[in-house]
């Protein structure tokens, strides 16, 4: 059984929109098994960070998300790696946007893919 896919607003796809051709392979590829494993998945295509939050890993391309209880994958914030590791504010930008979603019982947007 495959999870579902969703994003916070755009995030998925203001990023996804500026991918070339290549890297949009890699990212659907990516997105396919995250899809099939779930919170199964590990490294090369999903990484946990803190805190429940996951980054789909894709070139220099990060998604990041977290999994709610019912089978969902929420993408929340994404950006362009540029350092080594996840800068801090990426993260508590994630976290701050899982908090609102929960909070406020927002509903994110499916993912056409």
């Amino acid at each position: 059984m495959f999870w579902g896919a969703y994003q916070y607003g755009t995030v998925w796809d203001d990023l996804y929109s500026v991918c070339d051709e290549d890297t949009q392979c890699t990212i659907d590829h990516r997105l396919d098994a995250l899809r099939e494993k779930g919170n199964q998945a590990r490294e090369p295509i999903s990484k946990h960070l803190e805190d429940g939050i996951f980054e789909l890993r894709a070139k220099d391309k990060r998604f990041l998300y977290y999994f709610s209880e019912s089978r969902e994958i929420i993408f929340i914030h994404a950006f362009i790696k540029k350092r080594n590791e996840v800068l801090r504010a990426h993260i508590e930008k994630a976290k701050e946007r899982r908090n609102e979603i929960r909070r406020w019982r927002l509903s994110p947007n499916a993912l056409d893919n």
